[in-house]
């Protein structure tokens, strides 16, 4: 019955009150960003549900967090909540976020973004299987374009092996409401002169990841199919190769850090494309059984103003 309750508040706050975007595309929290966004197999909680529903299990816990975030491209702000329980019920996971992001720079962009994932988990100490579903419901605004909703659906599976060896695979934003014509926001065009942002492409994730003892580890293959990365027009299919890791000192301290090749990376306006993002990693975070803290940063090697940077607290209820 408390837990009910609780969850019906945070529910409540969540839609009624503003909190956030990330600072990439379909990126979780600073635990994420400072590994490269190489979560899709080693999501652990939060990080599921942003990136692959089926992994929100794959860590028992029962946490409401809260974040800010800043891409210095756009200077695009957000502030971000969500809540997750994976300990409530023996074989049902869940999540629900509210995002908001606003992005000056960028013709006044402003996102408020829905997340809500159901799914299901089988566990044991050899063996752990996840599955799940995410609906994703978006609204965008600018000085080019018109308050719309879009829906967009994620489905994901986790395989975990000895606890050790886990493969994760995520498809994105299915079912393309956002991509339709003149409703596309895989590159919805914001602001004079012509600039783009790819908010919601339909994407493939497949991720590899090893956990043992104080060290985590993961590799993603991310494949965009819908953004017109060379601007020929029409949808392109673009892979991205990520990679991070996370060290535990003591149970206490995590130091991580990664690298992102991002091929669809952000919309250059004078070469009427999108550019590269070569983005290498550091964070830092604080764990306890009430409470997490994580700094993540990233900077784009290509761009010298290409920089993220990303806060997170995670608090867990019992």
């Amino acid at each position: 019955m408390k837990k009910t309750t609780i969850f019906a508040a945070v529910f409540i706050s969540l839609v009624l009150a503003p909190a956030a975007a990330l600072c990439r595309t379909d990126s979780p929290s600073a635990r994420s960003l400072a590994m490269g966004d190489a979560v899709t197999a080693i999501g652990m909680g939060t990080d599921g549900l942003f990136v692959n529903p089926g992994a929100i299990g794959q860590v028992t816990q029962y946490s409401v967090n809260i974040g800010y975030g800043y891409a210095n491209i756009n200077q695009w702000h957000q502030a971000s909540a969500s809540f997750v329980d994976s300990q409530t019920n023996k074989w049902l996971t869940g999540g629900l976020a509210y995002t908001f992001g606003y992005a000056d720079k960028a013709g006044d962009t402003m996102t408020h973004d829905i997340r809500v994932a159901l799914g299901t988990k089988y566990a044991t100490d050899k063996v752990f299987i996840g599955f799940g579903v995410g609906m994703r419901i978006m609204n965008l605004s600018s000085d080019r374009s018109k308050s719309t909703w879009y829906v967009d659906t994620d489905i994901g599976a986790l395989l975990g092996i000895m606890k050790v060896f886990s493969i994760g695979i995520t498809g994105k934003n299915l079912v393309q409401d956002a991509a339709q014509p003149k409703k596309n926001l895989a590159q919805v065009e914001l602001d004079k002169p012509r600039q783009y942002w790819n908010l919601a492409p339909r994407k493939l994730a497949v991720g590899v990841g090893f956990s043992y003892s104080i060290f985590n580890m993961g590799i993603d293959c991310d494949v965009d199919f819908t953004t017109d990365t060379d601007g020929r027009g029409g949808s392109d299919t673009t892979p991205s190769l990520l990679a991070g890791m996370e060290f535990m000192i003591k149970n206490v301290v995590s130091l991580r850090g990664g690298v992102a090749w991002d091929r669809v990376g952000h919309f250059v306006p004078d070469d009427d494309k999108f550019k590269d993002e070569v983005r290498l990693s550091l964070g830092v975070g604080y764990v306890s059984k009430a409470v997490a803290v994580d700094v993540g940063y990233a900077h784009d090697v290509l761009d010298k103003h290409g920089f993220y940077l990303q806060t997170t607290v995670r608090v867990f209820l019992p």
